[in-house]
């Protein structure tokens, strides 16, 4: 049996750790979603079924049968009871190729993992101070196949995280090949200019995020007009509100990026719109 050293000691193959031959470890090669759970039950679940499907179908994996019929709500909510989360939590769905091989995999086989946690708030809640942002500029996102879904591989994510972390500041916007802004580190990006919404458009680069559908949607529902438009920093800099969406928190508003600072009128209108309608579900 062949030896290895893992952390400075010599153990054998067979006793690596389990993560040691996965692709999702060695190659990053799988998808990953973030739901919400409010009252113990997941919300907006079909559309991050509808978007690791349509994920799975780019990367050729084939679909665990974790992702059939509602199999996925009963997992979820067999979870949350087993966990004892009856009020506010998030659950991730992990989803990678099970198969050996190296960049050329032998088989299109899955293998997943879904694990909740407790979530301080039960419903969506607005923060009343607000994030502060920077423009992260040493790498770009490229515009590709696979850049609209959550995948394993999120080193450009990690180190605007980490560059934001230097800087002082909450989070970082990143840009596209071609200068572009298009998302946090974790969220998808709107601004409110004179009471209209823009955001960036998929075809942009930016992750096609579940919670900016429903914001597009709540803002449609309290009669605020959106636009998908692309973005620059003067554009940011013109704005009355910027808003940060994702499946967990909902919104956080920016009250600083560089001199500027922001109000969070429509952000706070939104919040209460999608408690609204996740209560629905």
């Amino acid at each position: 049996m062949s030896k290895l050293n893992y952390n400075g000691k010599l153990i054998s193959e067979s006793d690596a750790p389990s993560f040691y031959r996965s692709r999702a470890f060695r190659y990053g090669d799988g998808l990953f979603e973030t739901i919400r759970v409010i009252n113990g039950k997941p919300v907006f679940l079909e559309n991050h079924i509808d978007r690791l499907n349509k994920g799975l179908a780019v990367f050729q994996i084939t679909q665990p049968d974790i992702l059939l019929e509602d199999n996925l709500e009963k997992a979820i909510l067999e979870l949350s009871k087993k966990n004892g989360i009856e009020k506010g939590g998030y659950c991730r769905l992990f989803v990678w190729r099970d198969s050996e091989g190296r960049y050329m995999p032998e088989t299109d086989n899955s293998s997943f993992i879904v694990e909740i946690n407790p979530y301080p708030n039960n419903l969506f809640l607005l923060s009343r101070s607000g994030k502060s942002i920077d423009i992260y500029q040493d790498m770009r996102k490229q515009i590709n196949l696979t850049c609209q879904f959550k995948t394993l591989s999120s080193q450009l994510n990690i180190f605007a995280a980490i560059h934001a972390r230097n800087k002082g500041v909450d989070n970082n916007l990143v840009t596209n090949e071609d200068g572009m802004i298009i998302e946090s580190t974790n969220s998808n990006l709107f601004i409110v200019s004179n009471g209209t919404i823009y955001t960036p458009p998929l075809s942009d680069g930016c992750v096609g995020g579940t919670m900016r559908m429903n914001v597009i949607n709540a803002a449609l529902e309290i009669n605020v007009r959106v636009y998908e438009s692309s973005l620059n920093q003067q554009h940011l800099l013109m704005a009355n509100e910027i808003l940060l969406s994702n499946s967990i928190v909902g919104i956080e508003w920016v009250n600083a990026f560089k001199h500027k600072r922001y109000y969070s009128t429509v952000a706070s209108k939104l919040v209460d719109q999608l408690n609204r309608d996740a209560l629905k579900l």
